[in-house]
């Protein structure tokens, strides 16, 4: 991963449409208070041992291109109100691409 990662979480007066209305918490990924979360058990990346993680349900997920730049926007939405957005460089959305297509038994086929 290059860091080429930046967030944001918006308020959402429909899931479908992906301009925000009002900013959440800005320069903070904190969760509004009614999101809910789980533990989750997760083999860690670098060190492949088992950690529990702090893990909320995604309803919805897209992937843009950004206008004028070969970055991409992963939007998550995580309920009826909640969205975070990530900026992703190129190299970092083809990163992800390819670790999802990995964890995918027939991405190989």
């Amino acid at each position: 991963m290059q860091g080429g990662l930046s967030l944001s979480a918006h308020t959402m007066t429909d899931p479908s449409n992906a301009d925000p209305v009002s900013p959440v918490q800005p320069a903070s990924t904190a969760l509004p208070v009614h999101m809910v979360s789980h533990e989750v058990p997760v083999s860690a990346a670098l060190s492949h041992l088992p950690e529990l993680r702090n893990a909320v349900q995604v309803c919805e997920w897209m992937v843009e291109p950004v206008q004028g730049s070969t970055s991409r926007s992963l939007t998550l939405v995580l309920s009826e109100n909640v969205s975070l957005c990530f900026l992703l460089s190129e190299e970092d959305a083809q990163d992800l691409g390819f670790a999802l297509r990995r964890g995918q038994p027939d991405a190989a086929a």
